[in-house]
């Protein structure tokens, strides 16, 4: 909302309407098998994820390493076959959708903001 006291070009009606719809059209009711995680669900740590993601090569990131070794400022990349893999899931888990969505409405509005200024 803070945004939209800063920047002129956001329409307040427009904003409003998407979060009437956000409001009206809930979540959808996901199988557990669809959104599964690998081993601990939501539990899992992100680490293990990105490391099995850049193992089979949907993905690869750049990062900053800190003077005790751990990385940070990690800017990831999906490469072809995860983009093909994501399309693919879009067509044949119809409820990815929804998330592909709000993931869209989130980096239109935030994309320029890095994951630690979101949090």
């Amino acid at each position: 909302m803070s945004l939209m006291d800063t920047d002129t070009t956001i329409s307040r009606e427009e904003v409003k309407g998407i979060i009437q719809l956000i409001y009206k059209n809930k979540e959808p009711e996901i199988r557990v098998e669809e959104m599964e995680k690998f081993f601990h669900g939501a539990y899992e740590s992100i680490d293990d994820v990105i490391a099995f993601l850049v193992s089979i090569g949907f993905i690869k990131y750049d990062s900053k390493k800190r003077v005790d070794g751990k990385n940070y400022d990690k800017i990831y990349y999906i490469n072809k076959i995860g983009a093909e893999k994501i399309e693919a899931s879009l067509i044949t888990i119809p409820s990815l959708s929804w998330y592909f969505e709000r993931c869209s409405l989130i980096k239109r509005f935030f994309g320029h903001f890095s994951g630690t200024e979101l949090k």
